[in-house]
């Protein structure tokens, strides 16, 4: 199975139109503004197991999260964001404005109100889970707004790395690609205290690494339950607990990765996804149980997702699904 991908581009637009498209596209997550003219903007995006990657071209646009924004979205998740040639301004919620250059990476906690503003810039953006990152720095207390220069190099040198690389990568390898990804940033913030809480983070960040790949490997058996689950990793199930407490327990946690499956499923195919594939009793359950989690019923993502007449809309869909597997 090959990694999931989209592209946007403001030139596959008529004149005029390009503007709304883009800002359609993102307005899960910010309010787009334009900030002078000459707006244009080309995204690459991949989904990479626990993170999200971007490459962008943008010039004279302003991405707002305000308050508002910030708590119906509900995002919990980081974006480190890498200049690779141009400028990005941030502007703190002191009102004062930081300018990041080429090479400089910009870390940004979306429980926060963001303002970012691209005169012209070619950027490489990374989503990542709120574990993912605290797996790297032990605590994400202290994150938002700070500036990586040099500390970078080797996590930058990655993420530019991914995005040549990414069509020669498959699903498989994805879980590596996180575990990359969570030492070039503990490398960057090496300078941090707790390493008692950075030891703790990071064995359940791989804890929980074992138990979702146990679970993959066994989505169509409706019998999986937290016993065989704790078996299966190699935990006990007290351990298993509180490993997935966070995530609203096992059982929960089972039927996300169920959805997220079945979701892949139809983003890849317009044919009909067999219920039992990923341990759902009937089609009913199944579209009842992806409505909950993804907004729409299956069925209908499905459409949605295989209609050339509504692609701007399906790349909001499908990027919005995949925030909620990092959100």
């Amino acid at each position: 199975m090959t990694i999931e991908s989209f592209t946007f581009s403001t030139r596959e637009h008529p004149d005029g139109q390009g503007f709304d498209a883009y800002r359609s596209l993102y307005a899960l997550g910010a309010d787009v503004q334009r900030r002078g003219s000459g707006f244009h903007a080309e995204v690459t995006a991949l989904r990479l197991h626990r993170l999200i990657l971007f490459k962008r071209e943008l010039s004279q646009v302003t991405h707002v999260r305000a308050a508002p924004r910030v708590s119906e979205t509900g995002f919990s998740h980081f974006t480190l964001t890498l200049v690779c040639s141009g400028v990005l301004e941030h502007l703190g919620a002191d009102g004062a404005l930081t300018v990041i250059g080429p090479g400089q990476v910009l870390v940004l906690d979306m429980r926060r109100p963001t303002h970012l503003s691209a005169p012209q810039a070619e950027l490489i953006t990374v989503s990542a889970a709120r574990d993912v990152i605290e797996a790297a720095a032990g605590s994400a207390n202290g994150l938002h707004g700070r500036i990586l220069g040099p500390e970078a190099g080797v996590l930058g040198d990655l993420l530019s790395s991914l995005i040549r690389h990414a069509p020669t990568l498959s699903a498989d390898s994805l879980p590596g690609v996180t575990r990359l990804f969570v030492e070039a940033l503990s490398l960057a913030l090496r300078d941090r205290a707790g390493v008692l809480a950075l030891d703790g983070r990071r064995e359940a960040f791989q804890r929980r690494e074992v138990v979702e790949a146990h679970i993959d490997a066994h989505l169509g058996d409706r019998r999986l339950n937290s016993e065989g689950v704790a078996q299966g990793a190699g935990l006990s199930r007290a351990t298993l607990y509180r490993l997935l407490e966070p995530y609203g327990g096992v059982g929960a946690f089972i039927l996300s990765r169920r959805l997220a499956r079945a979701r892949m499923a139809a983003d890849a195919s317009p044919e009909p996804i067999n219920p039992s594939a990923f341990g759902f009793p009937n089609p009913a359950v199944m579209q009842a149980r992806f409505e909950q989690m993804f907004g729409l019923p299956l069925a209908d993502y499905q459409a949605l997702a295989h209609d050339p007449a509504r692609r701007v809309s399906a790349l909001r869909q499908r990027w919005a699904s995949w925030m909620v597997e990092v959100r």
